[in-house]
């Protein structure tokens, strides 16, 4: 039964009347010089004080209905936590060109502007001498969270916010970072998305999963655990020995990841290469330390044909050409796993274009398939890779 508000008159009113049909024919005498009727109006109140505790109660910890504040704090009293934002890292190359002659790189921050306005900063804490024709390698982080691509600079133009002086004899060249991008945090509206649809946080293993994707050096990360007494063949055809835990990731793992892994249980983890490991230190292990290994996502290629026509008199080939770029470029450099591309969650990108003059009239999803690209309905990511638009071809009617 719905539970309704009710004043202490309705509840009083209530009350009387069951009390009425219990000493029939008679009734209560409804008046305050009554004292049964004042211990019932009494009971009234108390009933009507407790429907109003359990119905502002009733909705403040649902996340379909509580407002933002009691989302948080339901969240909280849950463990369950917001998705972190991460900054975008870039690398940058520093050449010495001097054939010679060693020179020093001064300390300081060294900030970076790409062409899209956003600033990458490095701290280099000492002064570094580079030998003659050698080169350090700088990680940049940018100085916002969300995702700033870079898609390459050769003699990039980089200072000292200090007010040091480069010597001349050194370059910049910032690398693609496609594989590094950020993210912004995930908003309260996004979270509550998550926990309203996500069947899966009750596993112990997906919490860890998100866990690791909250680091900020992590930008995707995909579990895989075998918890049977037999091999499992994967789909690269490396075997997940029994109860062995694989570690699929794109970022910088730190050991941050080894003491998140293990604060959830001893996972013996699956090595792929002896190389891609992190250490957590820990004199009760066996030489004081336990390794954590893991393997870096691979690339699931994919490739698209758009058919659109346009109205050459508002836009050139080429512009409408760029813009659709500009929207599928998400594609390009995509950092976390999904299960598969499909053509509706293409057109989803694309129906709301907003380019004048352009009608959008066919999208085509392909891949290839001996050495030859095949219009396919859907492409299928296996949970080692994440996807990776190659390439997009237009066919344009003026």
């Amino acid at each position: 039964m719905a539970l309704e508000v009710k004043t202490i008159d309705e509840e009083t009113t209530s009350l009387c009347d069951s009390f009425d049909a219990e000493i029939a024919p008679k009734s209560i005498w409804r008046n305050n010089n009554n004292k049964l009727y004042l211990v019932l109006k009494s009971i009234g109140a108390g009933f009507s004080k407790i429907r109003d505790v359990v119905l502002s109660l009733k909705y403040r910890f649902d996340p379909r209905y509580c407002a933002e504040d009691d989302l948080e704090s339901t969240m909280l009293i849950t463990g369950t936590k917001r998705i972190s934002g991460k900054a975008s890292m870039l690398r940058m190359i520093c050449y010495n060109n001097d054939l010679s002659q060693s020179y020093t790189l001064p300390a300081g921050t060294y900030e970076y502007t790409s062409v899209d306005g956003d600033i990458f900063t490095y701290e280099l804490q000492d002064d570094t001498a580079v030998a003659p024709q050698a080169f350090v390698i700088m990680v940049l982080a940018s100085e916002k969270q969300g995702s700033f691509p870079v898609s390459g600079e050769t003699n990039a133009s980089v200072v000292v916010r200090e007010g040091s002086t480069i010597p001349s004899a050194f370059s910049f060249e910032a690398l693609d970072n496609s594989s590094t991008l950020g993210r912004a945090e995930e908003t309260l509206f996004e979270a509550r998305n998550r926990i309203l649809t996500d069947i899966t946080r009750h596993d112990s293993l997906k919490e860890l999963e998100a866990e690791i994707n909250a680091l900020p050096t992590i930008y995707g990360c995909n579990l895989i655990f075998n918890p049977t007494e037999e091999d499992v063949i994967l789909d690269d055809g490396s075997v997940l020995s029994p109860y062995e835990l694989l570690i699929i990731l794109t970022g910088s793992p730190t050991a941050e990841l080894a003491k998140l892994v293990l604060a959830h249980e001893i996972y013996r983890t699956h090595m792929t290469t002896a190389e891609q490991v992190v250490w957590y230190e820990n004199e009760l292990f066996v030489n004081g330390r336990f390794p954590v290994y893991y393997m870096t996502h691979a690339k699931r290629r994919f490739w698209l044909t758009i058919y659109y026509d346009y109205d050459s008199s508002l836009k050139t080939d080429a512009q409408v050409e760029a813009a659709f770029n500009a929207l599928l470029a998400k594609y390009k450099v995509m950092t976390e796993h999904v299960d598969s591309i499909t053509e509706p969650m293409l057109y989803e990108t694309l129906q709301e274009h907003g380019i004048e003059g352009v009608t959008l009239l066919k999208v085509y999803l392909q891949d290839m398939q001996n050495g030859e690209l095949v219009t396919v309905p859907y492409i299928q990511i296996p949970k080692l890779m994440v996807p990776e638009l190659q390439d997009i071809a237009f066919v344009a009617e003026e």
